[in-house]
């Protein structure tokens, strides 16, 4: 959230600042967001199937079980591969690169 709230000042007070300096910074933060978002749609998802999981009778319904069970296994996966991107994408937000940039932008070191 506050991640989102950074970048929402950013684009309100763009016009203020060099704009190709601004759209970097936008665009730096927007990766950030999206990956941020898409790990927690993921994680919400997968607590939903697994509380409709639990309120499923196991001898009625094992076939979808195993495909449930398969979809949570993918959503996992997957959010390891968000994970993984998130370490790349943090690691250029916090690089002297970028920290260079912000301070030219928003103030002084």
């Amino acid at each position: 959230i506050v991640c989102k709230k950074l970048r929402y000042l950013i684009e309100f007070f763009s016009s203020l600042y060099p704009q190709e300096a601004v759209n970097d910074a936008i665009k730096q933060l927007k990766a950030l967001q999206d990956n941020l978002g898409d790990f927690n749609d993921l994680s919400v998802q997968i607590d939903q199937l697994y509380a409709y999981l639990n309120n499923l009778k196991s001898s009625d319904n094992s076939m979808l079980i195993r495909e449930i069970s398969a979809l949570i296994a993918v959503l996992n996966y997957k959010k390891i591969l968000l994970r993984q991107a998130f370490k790349g994408l943090f690691k250029k937000f916090i690089s002297e690169k970028n920290e260079t940039l912000f301070y030219t932008l928003f103030g002084q070191k």
